[in-house]
């Protein structure tokens, strides 16, 4: 498998060298959610890719390594997939070529979708490979897993989140087992922390709190019917109630909305707020207790 060399990280346009032959892309399109890699042989090393059949190329500069730099090597004992066409060389016009190489991509943990795999004779490929990025940071014992906005959990264990080039609410209170990479967590209370981390991110209160940790080990009121489902703990000491999982189908739940704008409320109140044993979002107004 070739490696990325030359990695260049930004936030707006990288581009990994990966051979003579490759360049993998990620536009600055990354900034908003959309992690794509592209794959090109490019037409300018033609002389030195093709062999003595126009139409063959070496198969290492198909095999392209799209683990994130940032990436902590997984201690998962994870099988190696295997390369789909054996051999030093590969035909582009082999049958399934393209269906084939976007099922080998696509088998990697890291790896949302491949949006498009063509073709382009004598001597291109193109692969458009959408990226999973973490969301949240499900905490497990003394380490962290990162978990994908559809509740997919990636390779890796992370101990040290502040590695990770993202900005990661941690989720605590998970009951169900621990997920292999790139399988969903089986937990209800997974969806209801990515859930709420999107939209104390969206709403832009994030910077304003000191968030520790998103519970959500009461949703569905597995441990008590009668307390706040999610509750989130501040570095000041703080619980926040935040009520109901967001996917709850029972009647009078406040919007995410209107959470946060009670949240805002108790902001202006009480900055950071320090000094406040805890807040309840779930009702019309914001009701907070002072230690």
């Amino acid at each position: 498998m070739r490696e990325p060399n030359d990695y260049q990280d930004e936030r707006g346009s990288v581009a990994i060298a990966i051979s003579a032959a490759f360049k993998v892309v990620v536009p600055s399109a990354l900034v908003f959610g959309l992690a794509w890699l592209l794959v090109i042989i490019h037409r300018r090393v033609y002389d030195g890719m093709l062999l003595e059949n126009p139409y063959q190329v070496e198969t290492a500069t198909l095999n392209v390594d799209v683990t994130p730099s940032w990436a902590v090597a997984a201690e998962d004992d994870l099988a190696p997939v295997p390369f789909p066409f054996p051999g030093k060389v590969c035909s582009l016009k082999t049958p399934d070529l393209p269906r084939r190489l976007a099922a080998f991509y696509e088998a990697s943990p890291w790896v949302d979708r491949v949006e498009k795999v063509e073709v382009r004779l004598p001597n291109q490929v193109k692969v458009r490979i959408v990226v999973r990025e973490p969301v949240v940071a499900v905490k497990w014992g003394e380490t962290h897993y990162l978990v994908d906005k559809r509740g997919v959990r990636l390779p890796g264990q992370y101990t040290d989140l502040a590695k990770v080039p993202y900005l990661l609410f941690r989720v605590s209170g998970v009951q169900a087992s621990l997920p292999k990479p790139g399988e969903r967590w089986a937990d209800v209370g997974i969806p209801a922390g990515v859930a709420v981390a999107a939209a104390l991110r969206d709403g832009g209160v994030e910077q304003e709190l000191a968030i520790e940790a998103i519970d959500v080990a009461n949703v569905e009121g597995r441990l008590d019917p009668n307390r706040s489902e999610i509750v989130l703990h501040t570095g000041e000491r703080t619980a926040i109630e935040w009520g109901r999982s967001p996917w709850t189908k029972k009647f009078g739940e406040p919007t995410m909305d209107s959470k946060l704008e009670n949240l805002r409320l108790a902001l202006e109140a009480a900055p950071g707020l320090r000094g406040v044993k805890y807040l309840k979002l779930q009702f019309d107004r914001p009701y907070m207790a002072y230690r």
